[in-house]
């Protein structure tokens, strides 16, 4: 089994990540939903994802996927599972706030228009550890004092 790697795009055309997005989106700490149009088939065990939030919020955590297969939403609202009725689960591995401190996709050489299409798009394991060096040095810098 090789290991893919994956942006997730977080956040809608009209809502971008709050700052504190991890707070008032608790579901991101466990698990992704995705859209009907774009059910999450080719994402596996084991595979890493990177968040990214839209509205140029940059790269805002890393997740191992845990979910074998995607499930459906059982949210308890009912708007929230017809628009994103698919469910993957993973472990949350880093976070940081959607602050000034911008992990941005050009700094680790991904084009921010490929990524920004849709809930999820799969890129190389460079552009992961790229995009993850990027991730990691604005959380220092969100932290820093």
């Amino acid at each position: 089994m090789s290991i893919k790697y994956w942006v997730y795009t977080i956040g809608t055309r009209d809502a971008k990540p709050p700052e504190g997005w991890l707070a008032e989106w608790p579901h991101h700490a466990y698990e992704m939903w995705f859209t009907g149009t774009k059910k999450p088939t080719g994402i596996s065990a084991g595979d890493r994802a990177i968040f990214y939030g839209s509205h140029g919020r940059g790269f805002l955590g890393a997740v191992e996927v845990a979910g074998r297969e995607p499930q459906p939403n059982r949210d308890k609202d009912a708007g929230g599972r017809k628009r994103w009725p698919w469910v993957l689960e993973h472990r949350l591995l880093v976070a940081k706030a959607a602050d000034r401190h911008i992990a941005s996709p050009d700094a680790a050489g991904i084009n921010a228009r490929r990524i920004a299409r849709g809930p999820h798009t799969e890129i190389g394991a460079d552009e992961y550890m790229a995009a993850l060096e990027q991730l990691l040095a604005a959380a220092a810098e969100s932290a820093a004092p």
